[in-house]
C-alpha cells in the first residue's frame, strides 16, 4: 500500500506542478470556454462531451491500473464469529483462569512473552531477543519496541516484573503457583529482564509461555484480592482482541471482543462474540436460528448432524492428553512383565473410544500423545487368545467361574478411578474386557477430593485409571522420572528405570529438535516395552465455525481452549492490500 500511495502521491504532485506552470494559459483558456461552447454546433458539443468522458475514463482506468499493479487480493479485516457455550467464564485474569471459557477468551485478549507451537518450536511473541549464560543458569530477555496495552499505554519491563512478582508471591494461589518458587529476576534496563535459576535448565524459555499483566492498572492492589478484582471481569490486555462489551451477571450473558489494530499480532476476524446459555439444547436452538454461528465444542451426538449442513465446517484437533491405566508394581503380580502383557492384550481400546467417547477419541499407544513431532506410534493389538495363553503359561488355570486361579488364589486386582461419568463407563468396560480373558477387576469409584488426598499420594491402588495432560513442551520428566515416585510426584506407576531417568534428564536440556525427537523415541520405546502403564484413548476436540472462515487447520493442542492458537491465520473477507504482505 505504501508503494501505491507513493505512486499516487507522485501523480498528484506532478499534476499540480503542471497546473501551476500553465496557470495563466489555463485561466485564459477557461475564460474562453463558455464563448467557444456557444458558437459550437450540436455535433461539436456531442463530440466534446464524448471526449471529456473518454478523458475521465482513461484517467480512472490509469488509476485502477496503478492500484492493481501495486496491490494484490489478500485477506483483510472483516466478518464476525459468534460462539455459543454452556460454560460461563469465571475469571478473565490470565493468572487466575479456571475453565475453558476463561482460557479461550484470555488467549485472545492477552499475549505471552513466548509460546510453544505444536511442532515443539519456541515462538517469540512479546520478546525481541533472548540469551543464556554458558551454564544455563541465567536467561536475559528483551521486549520488542512499540508494544501497547489496549488502553494504548506502552508495555514495559515493569509489567513483566510485576507479573512474575505476583506469581512468586506467597499470597498467589493461581495456576502457576510454585513454578517460579526458586527463580529470581532483576531489571537490566527499561526493556530487559534477567532470570536467575538455581540449577542449569536449557529449556527454561519454554516456561515463559505466560501472559503478562498491566502493572499500571494493578500495581498497588493486594495480590490476595486480584482474583476478585473488577479487572477479572473486564480486563485490559495486550492481545489481538479487546473486550468491547460484556455482561456476565444478567440473564443473557455474553462477552464481545473486537479487533485491536495496534496489537503486534495481526488478525483478520473483526469481531468475536461469546454467548452463554444454561443448556446445550438452548445453544443448538440458537445455532438453528442464526443467533450463534460457531460452537466452542460439540457434544458427542451432534457431530454427524452438524456435518450435513454445508454452512458449517467442523475442525477436529487432537488434545495432548490421554486416559491411562497405571499398573502399581507394589502388587507382586503386577511386578511381573508377563502379567502386564496379558492385561495389555486384554484391553480393547477401540471399544472404549466408540462406546464411551462416541468416537470423539482415538486409541493411544505411547507416552506422548499423537499429533506432535515427537510421537511414536505402536501397533498395540487386542488379542484375547494371546492374553489367555500368557497367563496359562504362567501356571494359571480357568476355574468354573471363568476366572484364572492358581494355588487357591484367583487372579484379581482393584481398579480405581475418580468419580466422573467417563471414567466410570471406561472402568466398567475394562472390567468386562478383563473378565473375558479370566481376570477379575474390582472397580473402586472414589470421590475426587478423596482421590487427590488419599489415593494418589499414598499410591493406594493396584490399577489406576486416570487422565493426564501434556503441555506443548512435552515434558515427561514429572510423569516418568524415578525421582517423582514420592507422594508429591506424578509418576503414578511408581516406575523406576535408570536408563529412562538418564534419557529424561538429557531430553530436558536438549534444544536441537532432531536430537530431542530421537531421545523421545528412545523414551517411548522403553515405556512401551516395559509396560508400567497401558495407554487407552486420546481425546479429540471438535469445534464449529461457518464455512466462509478460511485457512483453519487441525492441530495437536494442549487443551480445548487452545484452538485459537493460530487465529492470526484465519480470515473471512478478501480485499486488495499492498504487495509484499
Amino acid at each position: 500500500m505504501k508503494r501505491f500511495l507513493s505512486v499516487f502521491s507522485g501523480l498528484i504532485k506532478s499534476s499540480i506542478i503542471t497546473i501551476r506552470r500553465f496557470h495563466g494559459i489555463l485561466i485564459r483558456a477557461f475564460k474562453k470556454i463558455p464563448k467557444a461552447i456557444l458558437i459550437m454546433t450540436k455535433v461539436e458539443k456531442i463530440a466534446l462531451t464524448v471526449l471529456a468522458i473518454i478523458a475521465v475514463a482513461l484517467f480512472i482506468a490509469k488509476g485502477i491500473e496503478i492500484y492493481h499493479q501495486n496491490t494484490k487480493v489478500q485477506p483483510v479485516v472483516g466478518g464476525s464469529l459468534i460462539f455459543g457455550s454452556t460454560q460461563e467464564p469465571v475469571n478473565l485474569n490470565p493468572l487466575f483462569v479456571q475453565n475453558d471459557s476463561d482460557r479461550a477468551i484470555t488467549n485472545l485478549v492477552f499475549l505471552p512473552l513466548v509460546k510453544i507451537s505444536p511442532n515443539g518450536k519456541m515462538e517469540k511473541v512479546l520478546i525481541e531477543k533472548h540469551s543464556a549464560s554458558k551454564d544455563y543458569k541465567e536467561f536475559t530477555v528483551s521486549l520488542k519496541s512499540g508494544l501497547k496495552w489496549q488502553d494504548l499505554k506502552p508495555i514495559t519491563i515493569e509489567d513483566v516484573i510485576y507479573t512474575f512478582s505476583v506469581i512468586k508471591s506467597p499470597e498467589y494461589n493461581g495456576i502457576y503457583k510454585d513454578i517460579f518458587k526458586n527463580i529470581s529476576f532483576e531489571e537490566v534496563d527499561d526493556k530487559t529482564i534477567k532470570f536467575i535459576l538455581p540449577a542449569p535448565y536449557k529449556n527454561f524459555m519454554s516456561a515463559l509461555d505466560i501472559k503478562i499483566l498491566p502493572s499500571h492498572l494493578l500495581s498497588g492492589k493486594a495480590i490476595s484480592e486480584l482474583a476478585s478484582d473488577s479487572f477479572s471481569k473486564k480486563p485490559i490486555g495486550n492481545g489481538p482482541y479487546l473486550i468491547r462489551k460484556s455482561n456476565l451477571t444478567g440473564a443473557s450473558k455474553f462477552v464481545t471482543l473486537e479487533y485491536f489494530k495496534d496489537c503486534i499480532v495481526k488478525t483478520k476476524i473483526k469481531k468475536i462474540e461469546f454467548k452463554f446459555e444454561k443448556t446445550n439444547e438452548n445453544i443448538y436452538f440458537d445455532l438453528s436460528k442464526g443467533r450463534v454461528n460457531s460452537l466452542i465444542n460439540i457434544i458427542n451426538d451432534k457431530s454427524k448432524e452438524l456435518k450435513k449442513n454445508s454452512d458449517n465446517q467442523i475442525i477436529t484437533n487432537r488434545l495432548l492428553q490421554y486416559n491411562v491405566l497405571h499398573l502399581n508394581p507394589e502388587n507382586a503380580l503386577l511386578n511381573n512383565l508377563s502379567v502386564r502383557k496379558a492385561i495389555k492384550y486384554a484391553i480393547n481400546k477401540s471399544e472404549i473410544a466408540e462406546k464411551v467417547f462416541n468416537k470423539q477419541a482415538i486409541i493411544a499407544t505411547s507416552a506422548i500423545a499423537s499429533g506432535v513431532y515427537a510421537h511414536r506410534s505402536y501397533d498395540d493389538i487386542y488379542d484375547v487368545a494371546t492374553s489367555k495363553s500368557i497367563l496359562s503359561n504362567l501356571g494359571w488355570s480357568l476355574n468354573s467361574t471363568g476366572i484364572f486361579e492358581k494355588d487357591g488364589e484367583i487372579l484379581q486386582f482393584n481398579l480405581t478411578c475418580p468419580d466422573t461419568e467417563n471414567f466410570k463407563e471406561t472402568a466398567d468396560l475394562i472390567k468386562n474386557q478383563l473378565k473375558t480373558v479370566g481376570i477379575k477387576a474390582n472397580v473402586q469409584i472414589i470421590d475426587p477430593a478423596k482421590f487427590q488426598t488419599e489415593i494418589l499420594p499414598k499410591r493406594n491402588y493396584d490399577i489406576l485409571l486416570i487422565g493426564e495432560t501434556l503441555g506443548n513442551d512435552l515434558d515427561l520428566y514429572p510423569y516418568w522420572h524415578s525421582s517423582q515416585t514420592n507422594e508429591n510426584g506424578l509418576n503414578l506407576s511408581s516406575y523406576k528405570n535408570e536408563e529412562l531417568d538418564k534419557l529424561l534428564d538429557e531430553v530436558r536440556i536438549e534444544t536441537d529438535l532432531t536430537k530431542k525427537k530421537d531421545l523421545y523415541f528412545k523414551i517411548q520405546d522403553i515405556i512401551h516395552d516395559d509396560i508400567p502403564a497401558v495407554f487407552l484413548t486420546q481425546p479429540v476436540d471438535e469445534f464449529l465455525v461457518p464455512s466462509n472462515v478460511k485457512n483453519i487447520k487441525s492441530y495437536a493442542i494442549a487443551e480445548g481452549s487452545d484452538f485459537f492458537y493460530y487465529i492470526d491465520e484465519w480470515y473471512i473477507k478478501l480485499g486488495r492490500g499492498p504487495k509484499g504482505n
